[in-house]
């Protein structure tokens, strides 16, 4: 902003005019006082020619701060150039006082007359003090914004991972936004900042993406500008429950859990897989899998039957046709010798003994079985539980439960089908991870004694073995 400065003498008044950007003044003229009106055609001339914006005048108080007589005649000239001007230019008034050292010496030695090199002092200290709060802002606003962005680029993001798929021809604005929202980063205006400091707005490709949990904004920044599409490498335990593995990709940011869980359960869904059961428990096969992101639930249950058929088919169709269980069957024992035993070398003896059992039209008494079927299990099985009727109950129901417990590896599995030659009835944990295991019923007690507490088995929170109900 442009001002015009006045230092008003009796005789003469000085004239001082800024730069455009208000920073440092220069003289312009010395007028020689005639009468008010010639004056007043003289400054707008000069206001004309430098495209003035606002008047600055100088106003001569006491030392005691109170306007003496040439400050009221100073006061009255300014009234009559407002009037002159209309009201269209802002007139402003200073304090001389608060003129530096080098605009006092001026005014010292002033007596009936004014130069316009001693209003350059004082515009010079308006600007110089100007200057001085503009930078000490400029500085403190710097220094916030700077903490701001270290603080912004490093601090991960959030807790769960998130799919996001940019379109072609989306805006940079659309994707800053849309990253937002997902929670991927948490400052639309410094991710921009980010981007610009790393010329990598042209350089965002579109496509499919999945971001990590805990990525810092860079890293969300490289993947954006490498089309690291969202290639997942997702590995699913044995014995997880269809529940547990819903849980883990929805953490993933590749599913909804409800949907999983329904979609699993669709029987229209679970007869275009070829499969004649009620649920596909069991039959999402635990492996490691390089996994984009899905187009919906449907796809990736598809891709986990696929490889157990791939699986069952190439390893275990021949022999199972051999004995006298189905394949539901087989899985079912399966997932239970996959919940029982995490000792490779106990599988197939855990499996002879419930194959034996069922050959002698024993109860399983499975804890496994009856823990699937505890909504929200707290860890601790009681005695109401073993006796409280229901489809995964293995003490009270002879047979198999209903459905599998978990999804077996091929090792349960291959433990069902080529099972160890036993006559065992009985196992008990030792409590070591690995069993004691019994042909009677009198050494499966003695070995109960022997290594659960005194308080009975169900005192423990893990599950044991089975017994005769």
């Amino acid at each position: 902003m442009r001002t015009l400065c006045f230092d008003f003498g009796s005789k003469t008044i000085g004239v001082a005019v800024s730069d455009p950007m208000g920073w440092t003044a220069q003289g312009v003229t010395t007028l020689e006082r005639k009468n008010d009106a010639l004056d007043f055609q003289a400054i707008d001339q000069i206001m004309k020619e430098y495209q003035v914006e606002q008047i600055l005048v100088g106003l001569p108080l006491q030392m005691n701060g109170q306007e003496g007589t040439q400050a009221t005649s100073v006061r009255k000239w300014v009234q009559k150039l407002e009037v002159f001007l209309e009201g269209k230019t802002p007139v402003l008034f200073w304090d001389e006082r608060l003129s530096t050292v080098a605009a006092e010496r001026v005014y010292s030695s002033r007596v009936l007359e004014c130069s316009p090199d001693a209003f350059i002092f004082i515009l010079g200290g308006i600007m110089k003090r100007f200057l001085s709060v503009f930078f000490l802002l400029v500085f403190i606003i710097a220094g916030i914004f700077c903490l701001n962005l270290f603080l912004f680029v490093t601090t991960p993001s959030g807790e769960v991972g998130q799919a996001m798929t940019i379109e072609h021809g989306s805006s940079l604005n659309k994707i800053v936004n849309d990253l937002q929202e997902r929670g991927v980063i948490s400052n639309v205006l410094l991710f921009k900042v980010t981007l610009f400091l790393k010329h990598a707005g042209p350089k965002v490709r579109a496509g499919d993406y999945h971001f990590d949990p805990h990525l810092r904004p860079p890293q969300v920044l490289d993947q954006l500008m490498k089309g690291d599409f969202a290639r997942r490498r997702v590995t699913i335990p044995e014995g997880w429950t269809m529940r547990e593995i819903a849980n883990h990709l929805a953490q993933q940011g590749l599913v909804n859990t409800d949907a999983f869980m329904t979609k699993a359960k669709d029987p229209l869904l679970i007869q275009s897989l070829g499969l004649s059961v009620s649920t596909l428990e069991g039959y999402l096969y635990p492996n490691t899998y390089e996994i984009y992101q899905p187009k919906d639930e449907a796809e990736l249950i598809k891709k986990f039957v696929g490889k157990f058929k791939e699986m069952y088919a190439k390893n275990f169709e021949a022999r199972a046709k051999e004995g006298n269980l189905s394949q539901q069957e087989i899985v079912t024992l399966a997932s239970m010798v996959e919940k029982e035993t995490g000792n490779p070398e106990e599988r197939a003896l855990v499996a002879s003994v419930f194959l034996n059992r069922l050959k002698k039209g024993m109860p399983l008494a499975s804890d496994p079985t009856i823990i699937y079927g505890i909504p929200n299990f707290n860890g601790n099985l009681t005695h109401q539980d073993l006796t409280t009727p229901g489809p995964y109950n293995t003490y009270i129901n002879a047979g198999l439960p209903s459905t599998p417990i978990s999804n077996p590896g091929e090792a349960s599995l291959r433990a069902v089908l080529y099972p160890a030659e036993t006559r065992y009835l009985y196992f008990v944990s030792k409590n070591n991870g690995t069993h004691q295991f019994s042909e009677t019923e009198t050494e499966h007690f003695r070995a109960v004694r022997q290594y659960q507490s005194p308080h009975g088995r169900h005192s423990e929170t893990l599950p044991t073995a089975p017994r005769t109900p």
